[in-house]
């Protein structure tokens, strides 16, 4: 990370790490939380904000009792994550513990407030936000991700309009993204073609956009390609569940502790079906 030769990492990061025996390694909770933070900060370097928005979840999802500074930064960065992969605030996952859900708006209030303006769709209010944080963003070396936020925004104002309108004039775009002008619309409109996140046209005599449905395909060789690689790591996924599954269920101290639990269920129960037939006596 240190050379931001980031792709150096994918050998390690590239692994789905499901079970670690302390015992036998030695690794403690920190160090998988660790794990999990640089790898999401070696996805954000590579630009694949999907992805790291899941490493930075792994992060901030963990057990706990304490909102600890790993998991503080991790919040930070998956907010952001958030925006520019999906141009929306991420929700936190049900099973986050209640410790992080009850601090996590509080401990980062300058991000929360970057998400809010991002949602209200009002670049005006996201650029007056961006602007009363940057020492913030700058303290905790996220200006870049933020930076890319405000990129994130546009983009999404323009596949908004691409949804909306067949035809479209270059000037009005540059208004309603928040451009400088026809030529500046026309450039990002040219690069969100190029990279296949709309289909367009140009008519550059008319000034005029010529918008063409979806720009997802789904019939490519390629896309083939990439739903077979999923699958097969899925499947993959699957079987590494099931073995885990059958370990913990046949494991000795796993299976008494579950029976001792449901003793005391039972017996609590007992209890509390004895008082209420002596309650009804009375």
């Amino acid at each position: 990370i240190l050379a931001k030769c980031y792709s150096a990492s994918l050998a390690l990061i590239g692994e789905p790490l499901i079970q670690v025996d302390p015992a036998k390694t030695a690794v403690t909770a920190q160090d998988v939380l660790l794990t999990h933070y640089h790898g999401g900060i070696a996805l954000v370097g590579l630009k694949r904000h999907a992805e790291a928005l899941q490493f930075f979840q792994l992060v901030i999802a963990a057990p706990t009792l304490v909102f600890n500074t790993i998991m503080v930064e991790a919040y930070k960065k998956w907010l952001l994550c958030g925006l520019i992969a999906n141009k929306a605030v991420p929700v936190l996952p049900r099973y986050t513990a209640t410790t992080v859900q009850r601090s996590s708006k509080g401990c980062a209030p300058a991000y929360v407030e970057l998400g809010a303006s991002f949602a209200s769709r009002d670049l005006a209010k996201l650029q007056r936000t961006i602007a009363t944080h940057a020492a913030v963003f700058e303290k905790d070396s996220n200006t870049g991700l933020v930076k890319q936020c405000a990129t994130a925004f546009t983009k999404d104002c323009i596949q908004r309009l691409s949804r909306t309108y067949v035809t479209l004039s270059l000037v009005d775009i540059a208004s309603a993204a928040g451009l400088s002008g026809a030529a500046e619309a026309e450039a990002q409109l040219l690069i969100m073609v190029d990279k296949g996140e709309i289909k367009a046209q140009i008519d550059r005599v008319k000034g005029m956009a010529l918008f063409s449905g979806d720009a997802d395909v789904f019939d490519s060789n390629e896309m083939k390609t990439v739903l077979d690689a999923r699958l097969e790591q899925v499947v993959t996924l699957s079987h590494k569940l099931r073995d885990l599954h059958d370990d913990i269920a046949g494991d000795v101290a796993y299976v008494s502790k579950m029976v001792e639990k449901g003793d005391r269920s039972a017996g609590r129960w007992a209890g509390e079906r004895a008082g209420a037939e002596d309650m009804a006596v009375i």
